[in-house]
């Protein structure tokens, strides 16, 4: 392949990338803390069909002022089942610094340097967040979802329906006996709201333009939102 070609195909990936990201403004009691992007496309992988996922938050300049947080969260998976080929994951945020990726031994998925495996049919919350954006339920959609080493059954659950509009609870079980520890000790902010106990989570999916429209979270007084930007 010439240089010409590579540089095409990779400007037209990227391009592709920057078309298919949707952008989110998080905020707290109404106040911006934070900006997402999520974004999902098809592609390849080690010479296979895969989708490449990436999600990735960053504290507004007033919050990081106070604790600036940049996270970046990267996946492959097959088209189909959503099998997870590929995660690297690295963020920031004061006191704590995580940079974890993945590597295949014999068809395996393996978190780099330990011998805990991903299981073929696990998402990750990253994962989930692009296949929900394709794939309706209109009854629970019971799944599993792993952190870091470890699984936890979980429940998608259509609260509200309106015409291509669905509102869903996602339950996880967070008391789910392990088998392992988590391969890091302090995870980011974000992963650990997400699997805190007592969470309630609400996403809503629009599956005419097949994206999320909203994510709410909910913890006692804390009540954190994303909207899509528009």
């Amino acid at each position: 392949m010439s240089n010409l070609a590579r540089h095409v195909i990779v400007f037209s990936f990227v391009w592709s990338l920057i078309l298919s990201t949707d952008r989110y403004s998080v905020s707290m009691w109404g106040i911006p803390v934070a900006t997402v992007e999520l974004s999902g496309i098809d592609s390849t992988y080690q010479n296979v069909p895969a989708r490449y996922v990436t999600f990735s938050s960053e504290t507004t300049a007033l919050t990081s002022a106070i604790f600036k947080v940049e996270n970046h969260y990267t996946l492959w998976v097959e088209p189909e089942n959503y099998r997870i080929l590929f995660f690297n994951k690295k963020t920031i945020q004061p006191g704590v610094e995580n940079l974890i990726s993945t590597e295949i031994l014999n068809g395996t998925v393996f978190y780099t340097g330990t011998q805990i495996h991903i299981p073929s049919e696990t998402f990750t919350i990253f994962s989930l967040l692009d296949y929900i954006r394709f794939h309706r339920f209109d009854q629970p959609f019971k799944c599993l979802l792993e952190r870091e080493g470890q699984i936890f059954p979980s429940s998608l659950k259509p609260e509200s329906i309106n015409e291509n509009v669905v509102r869903y609870q996602l339950e996880i079980d967070i008391n789910f006996p392990q088998e392992n520890s988590p391969i890091i000790e302090h995870t980011d902010i974000f992963t650990w709201a997400v699997y805190k106990d007592g969470v309630s989570r609400y996403i809503e999916v629009n599956y005419d333009s097949h994206q999320i429209e909203s994510c709410v979270f909910t913890s006692g007084i804390i009540r954190l939102t994303a909207k899509l930007d528009q």
